[in-house]
Parts: C-alpha cells; structure tokens; sequence
C-alpha cells in the first residue's frame, strides 16, 4: 500500500557536498475519511526544492497538483508545504523521514477564485518516510509517502 499510495521524483542527488535538491515528480493521493465516498487520484506535477544544512536535516518547500472523485465529484487538489527532513544514513540508498506544514485544497466550486480559497483550502501538519537511490553522482529515484492531518471544513485527512 505504501508504494502504491507514494510520490514518485527524479531528482538532483542532495548531499552536505551538493547541499542544494531540485525534484520533479508525480503523486497519488487517498482521502482517508470514513464520511465521504473517494477513490485514490493520479496528479502531476509535483515539484520540490529543498536545502541541506547539517547532520542530516534539510528544509525545503514542495509543490503538488491532483485531481481526485470525492462524493462523485471532482475535486481539483492543491498542495503547497514547508519540510523539515532527516536522513537516516548516506549511501547508494537512503532512507529519510520528514515532517511539514502546509496547506491543502480539494476545490469542488469553479467559481472560486486562486488556488487556495477560503472554502476549499485546509492547513495540514504533515509526516512521512522516503527512501532515495542513487542513479549516478548527480541523480536519484526518489519514492515518499506522507499522512495529512487537517481538521478544517472543506479538507480531508488524507494520504500521499
């Protein structure tokens, strides 16, 4: 279930000697609430970018687009989030863990205006597990899940 509900990247290999990470990807998400009748939607692009600082942490902001059927609709998910991030060890494969804040959107209302209106959009606290692998010196294949909490009306719990 992990794999199929994780955010896949190509990105820039990051290391404390290549401190800076740029990632472009697609992503699944799964609304998690008994409530509401919703299916798992496949969305592109989701994009990051992130910082080494030390001892394994990195911060980084990350980006993602959506389309999922909640309640026989379509709803147009949005996500923008800061991340804190921990690699658990270096190497070919490395396992991280991170943790954020951001905000979610599942827009059913066209006539709502930006990409995070009032009606539709819900802060999240967010965290998850990834594991990079190294394709080259400069490149990795990245896979992610992350839960998403939001209490707020108009968002859901929800997994990507």
């Amino acid at each position: 279930m992990i794999i199929g509900l994780a955010s896949i990247f190509v990105a820039n290999a990051q290391t404390s000697d290549s401190p800076w990470a740029v990632s472009l990807g697609a992503n699944l998400v799964s609304v998690q609430d008994d409530s509401v009748d919703a299916g798992t939607g496949f969305g592109v692009p989701s994009l990051s970018l992130s910082r080494y600082i030390a001892g394994g942490f990195s911060i980084g902001a990350q980006y993602s687009l959506n389309s999922i059927e909640i309640d026989k609709v379509v709803a147009d998910y949005t996500a923008i989030d800061a991340i804190l991030k921990y690699n658990i060890s270096e190497g070919d494969i490395f396992p991280y863990l991170f943790a954020g804040y951001g905000l979610s959107n599942f827009q059913t209302n066209e006539d709502s205006e930006g990409l995070f209106p009032s009606n539709g959009a819900g802060r999240t606290y967010l965290g998850g597990a990834g594991v990079s692998f190294f394709i080259s010196d400069n490149w990795t294949v990245n896979a992610s899940t992350s839960y998403r909490s939001s209490s707020e009306k108009g968002s859901y719990n929800h997994l990507q």
